[in-house]
């Protein structure tokens, strides 16, 4: 119903999410399975589970930043002191983020771009 389902060469099968303009689409990509809530900042960090701490992503996207969040919380627990910024990059009037950029940054500086559409 919303965007185009294509395929690239390596097969791997993306959206464009251009016309997930709102909450309301967004929550009904949900409700489809289409789409999963990851937390800007995480809950194990103190994040609420409140709307200004959710985005809405594609199962795979989740996934990386569950795997993120790991490593995070590994480095974390080893006595690494860091800081940890989140920005969604959004394009045109999408509600989905194209990307999202995480910065760590303190003991043990790296940063991560995921690719979302």
């Amino acid at each position: 119903m919303f965007g185009k389902l294509f395929k690239n060469k390596n097969f791997k099968v993306d959206w464009n999410f251009e016309e997930v303009d709102s909450l309301e689409k967004a929550r009904e990509l949900h409700d489809q399975g289409v789409l999963e809530i990851i937390y800007c900042m995480p809950l194990e960090f103190g994040g609420s589970e409140g709307p200004e701490n959710i985005l809405y992503v594609p199962k795979n996207v989740k996934d990386l930043k569950d795997r993120h969040d790991k490593k995070l919380i590994g480095l974390i627990e080893s006595g690494k002191n860091l800081n940890y910024n989140l920005s969604p990059v959004y394009k045109g009037k999408s509600f989905i983020p194209a990307q999202i950029d995480i910065k760590v940054m303190g003991d043990g500086d790296y940063s991560e771009l995921i690719e979302v559409w």
